[in-house]
């Protein structure tokens, strides 16, 4: 017997507006990374920003 799924709220956004643009500007930056790698340039990526007061 098959069970009805009940469908969830979407969730709201994660990051505001400037951590995406900013993750937008670096991903560009790196050459357009698939989504594993951008995850694992990430530590070397994020305190940039943070350093040159973008974030």
């Amino acid at each position: 017997m098959l069970k009805a799924v009940k469908s969830r709220p979407p969730r709201g956004p994660l990051y505001g507006e400037p951590v995406i643009v900013a993750l937008r500007i670096q991903w560009a930056v790196r050459g357009t990374l698939c989504g594993r790698l951008l995850a694992a340039a990430l530590p070397d990526l994020a305190p940039r920003p943070r350093q040159l007061g973008e974030l």
